[in-house]
């Protein structure tokens, strides 16, 4: 990912914890990566924020896809 995506990112993500826009924001992350893989992947201004303002469940299980097979 180049800088500039990092920067539409951190933006993204900013302006919607800001409120900057006046209307309800709600945000949904999903990702099969660690926390540490995230800040080796995006950065820890970026993960900083996912951490500090949200939720983080946990889900484990067996992939349903696989199952299906």
């Amino acid at each position: 990912m180049n800088s500039m995506k990092f920067a539409e990112l951190f933006t993204l993500i900013n302006t919607r914890l800001l409120n900057q826009n006046n209307k309800i924001t709600k945000t949904i992350i999903s990702t099969n990566l660690s926390i540490n893989d995230l800040a080796e992947t995006y950065g820890e201004r970026i993960v900083s924020r996912f951490v500090g303002n949200y939720n983080i469940c946990y889900f484990f299980g067996d992939d349903i896809r696989l199952k299906k097979r």
